[in-house]
């Protein structure tokens, strides 16, 4: 289903005039509606990560609300590298301790036991894990991180 709507919104990008296609975007502002298939959820993963994408790289800060990144963070966890996750890298994080130091946020595959490794950091940072951006490599800290840098 979304290789039909990806595939529909590609066909209908491409016949949008460069123009007004920054236009049309503009106009969905406020608009509560979401693509099929797509709950809120994702739409705020989307929302909150894609910004962030344009951002690091011009060297530009852009705040996430940690309770909204949690929220999503919360979502990308619960997919657990399959599903939805797909159009993300997948960055091996299912078997690791993450742990957020600005909201009271952890995810914890053994459930608390000793042994997962743990990566620490801000809630926005790990966010960025979960949807692949090796850019939080530099803003989170913690033995999971180096086993990720060796895995790289």
């Amino acid at each position: 289903m979304n290789a039909i709507n990806n595939a529909m919104s590609i066909k209908k990008a491409n016949q949008v005039a460069k123009e007004t296609f920054a236009d049309e975007i503009r106009a969905t502002i406020g608009s509560r509606k979401h693509n099929v298939g797509v709950t809120p959820r994702e739409t705020l993963v989307d929302a909150l990560v894609h910004p962030q994408d344009i951002a690091i790289p011009l060297g530009r800060e852009m705040p996430m609300d940690a309770l909204a990144a949690a929220t999503a963070a919360e979502r990308v966890w619960s997919y657990q590298g399959k599903g939805l996750a797909r159009v993300f890298r997948n960055l091996p994080l299912w078997h690791m301790r993450l742990v957020a130091t600005d909201i009271d946020w952890s995810v914890d595959p053994l459930g608390g036991t000793v042994g997962a490794p743990e990566i620490r950091g801000p809630i926005a940072e790990l966010l960025l894990l979960l949807t692949g951006r090796t850019v939080a490599f530099d803003r989170v800290e913690g033995e999971g991180l180096l086993l990720l840098q060796r895995e790289r």
